[in-house]
């Protein structure tokens, strides 16, 4: 059997599985009281880099008892949001602290979007490590077995000579660059040199999580990777994700940021 007729067939058999369920919720008069999460892969364009293409997927959501038709909800989950999320919808309170985060309280709160569109999660590949900061992505590459390098050098595109690669993936008014428009992600060397403040940052961000996730290391098992002051006050300290300065009101209406931008 040819590779496509196995995909094709492994295609199938997901649509069928899915169909069963669907079916069964359905007689049982529970599908729209049902949770339904079906995530996409990773596509083959960006497979196996920290590059967007390769770290950016879609989730589908069918809950009609809980979301509102046609709900979308533009901020950055990872799949460490699963878990809390479906246990926040299930009304259950987890016994230990989580890595990730519920957004089921955000999928219709315009303001808690801006925040979670904020957020910075963190990627990881092979030796490689980046962390993504609304619309800043900064990468440390290694220098040997760098999947990340290795497709970037394949096609074309630039990279700086150290370890650390910047991006900025939005438009000017702060949306996602996405297909077809122009890849945001082509040169990683052109931002680097004018944005210094927000590479120290950010890359104090990707340091705290190798620490905190090294298997050589004393287990630590804090979710946090608190950068800036300890305390919160008007100075230069406070950055946002573009590295614009910030001071405390703007923290102040921004809690869940303070993980982030300091205490």
């Amino acid at each position: 059997m040819s590779c496509l007729n196995l995909s094709s067939a492994f295609n199938s058999w997901i649509d069928d599985a899915i169909g069963w369920v669907l079916e069964t919720l359905t007689e049982m008069g529970e599908l729209n009281n049902t949770f339904f999460l079906f995530q996409q892969d990773h596509g083959e364009e960006g497979k196996g880099t920290l590059f967007d293409q390769g770290v950016r997927m879609a989730q589908f959501v069918h809950y009609p008892d809980g979301f509102a038709p046609n709900s979308k909800f533009d901020g950055i989950v990872s799949t460490i949001d699963i878990a809390p999320t479906i246990l926040d919808i299930a009304g259950i309170s987890p016994p230990y602290d989580m890595d990730g985060t519920s957004w089921a309280h955000a999928i219709q709160d315009p303001v808690a979007e801006q925040e979670w569109k904020e957020r910075c999660v963190f990627l990881e590949m092979d030796h490689d490590r980046a962390v993504k900061c609304g619309c800043s992505v900064l990468m440390e590459l290694g220098p040997n077995g760098s999947g990340t390098r290795t497709k970037a050098i394949r096609e074309g595109l630039t990279l700086a000579a150290g370890a650390y690669q910047l991006y900025n993936i939005c438009t000017s008014s702060d949306e996602w660059i996405v297909s077809p428009a122009a890849n945001p992600q082509q040169d990683g060397n052109a931002l680097l040199s004018t944005n210094q403040e927000l590479v120290g940052h950010l890359s104090e961000m990707i340091d705290c999580h190798v620490g905190k996730t090294a298997p050589y290391a004393t287990p630590d098992y804090t979710t946090q990777c608190a950068v800036g002051s300890e305390s919160c006050f008007d100075s230069t300290d406070v950055f946002d994700h573009r590295g614009r300065s910030r001071d405390c009101a703007w923290l102040a209406k921004r809690p869940s940021r303070c993980s982030v931008y300091g205490e």
